[in-house]
């Protein structure tokens, strides 16, 4: 019976070291500007334009606005500094653009091939993937 609580005490460690840290926990200041803001950035732009599921961008909200003809505009360090935009997303928050001109061509590339329009500042941001 021990055992079984030992085991359940260590998963229970287990994933509370797995669970996501405000970057206020994990370093500070210019620290966290330097070294966490181009890693979590990047990593989130590969999230939203090249990780997916039947074609599809694993992120429902960024899968509404990619059917519906919008880019991924850019990326915002920060934005959402509450206790829950650090556990969601590290306060990262992202803005869509819609163009009309490019609302039924981004809707075809995705809906067809899964190909996600992205600005240029966002694409830059996989240049050293």
């Amino acid at each position: 019976s021990s055992s079984s609580s030992s085991s359940s005490s260590s998963a229970a460690a287990v994933a509370d070291a797995r669970a996501p840290r405000p970057p206020s926990a994990a370093v500070s200041g210019e620290e966290e500007e330097e070294v966490l803001r181009p890693v979590l950035t990047r990593l989130c732009a590969r999230y939203l334009l090249q990780e997916k599921k039947k074609n599809s961008a694993l992120d429902p909200v960024a899968n509404f606005h990619l059917r519906n003809g919008s880019e991924v505009y850019r990326i915002n360090w920060r934005a959402d500094t509450s206790q829950e935009g650090h556990v969601r997303s590290w306060s990262l928050m992202v803005n869509y653009l819609y163009r009309l001109e490019d609302i039924e061509a981004n809707n075809h590339a995705y809906v067809t091939s899964g190909t996600v329009a992205a600005s240029d500042q966002v694409r830059a941001l996989l240049s050293s993937d």
